[in-house]
């Protein structure tokens, strides 16, 4: 593929590595899964055997949109992929913290309750006020539109490394338990998952969560960690606890 300037922006190595990595943290279940949303039943195969195929444009767009990820970076590699926080996340305001708690908390903040990991099961359960260990005060700018009562900071495990680099292990995550709305592009919801290193019980774990089909996939950026599948036509408050509207992590 040639841009209007002529200069080449198509590198199939990089394009194939990057199909691999979709496969690998979930994006897509197998091979012929991608076959099959493009619409051709060789498509891989072809890519990986005949010199000269290429990825339409309409192939290319459509496996973009669908993951969420610029046509750069799928098609040569550059930029970012679709797992690491977009150029906007960046730029969100700036989470501030003000005193120790809920009494020297000034009457431009908000005291949100925190709670760590294993303590909180779903957004239809009241914050267990024996289980809180303090509040983090969020300035009322960050929660605009949204309702106090329903905002809960979550500390992580220390060695929940899921999400890194997004967010780091031991992180105080802000959560929004009413808001559970999903896009296309995935945003990183909290999460109510069996933890692998505690016999399966349940505890607060962070993944970027897309539609595919008929499933929600709650993808990790580490992909050590599994991928889970929520049926769609079940209860996702059953799992998902709310949408991450910020995130703290202390200096170290």
């Amino acid at each position: 593929m040639k841009n209007t300037h002529g200069e080449v922006f198509f590198d199939k190595a990089a394009f194939l590595k990057n199909l691999k990595a979709l496969l690998v943290r979930g994006y897509f279940r197998s091979q012929k899964d991608i076959n099959q949303f493009v619409g051709s039943r060789d498509f891989v195969t072809h890519l990986k055997m005949r010199e000269k195929r290429q990825p339409s444009v309409d192939e290319a767009i459509k496996i973009a949109r669908y993951v969420g990820c610029t046509l750069e970076w799928l098609l040569t590699g550059i930029g970012k992929p679709p797992w690491e926080p977009l150029d906007q996340e960046k730029e969100a305001p700036k989470i501030n913290i003000s005193g120790e708690g809920i009494q020297e908390s000034p009457s431009d903040y908000v005291a949100v309750p925190i709670v760590s990991a294993g303590e909180f099961l779903g957004p239809q359960n009241a914050v267990p006020l024996d289980k809180t260990t303090g509040h983090f005060c969020l300035h009322k700018t960050q929660v605009t539109m949204r309702e106090d009562s329903d905002l809960l900071a979550v500390r992580l495990r220390d060695d929940d490394r899921s999400m890194e680099p997004q967010i780091r292990a031991g992180a105080l995550v802000i959560v929004d338990r009413n808001d559970l709305s999903i896009d296309s592009k995935g945003r990183i919801f909290a999460c109510s998952l069996p933890d692998e290193q505690r016999a399966g019980r349940l505890s607060v774990q962070c993944r970027r969560v897309v539609r595919r089909d008929n499933h929600y996939v709650l993808i990790p950026s580490d992909p050590a960690y599994g991928v889970f599948l929520l049926d769609v036509f079940k209860p996702a408050e059953m799992v998902l606890l709310g949408g991450v509207i910020g995130v703290w992590s202390p200096i170290v």
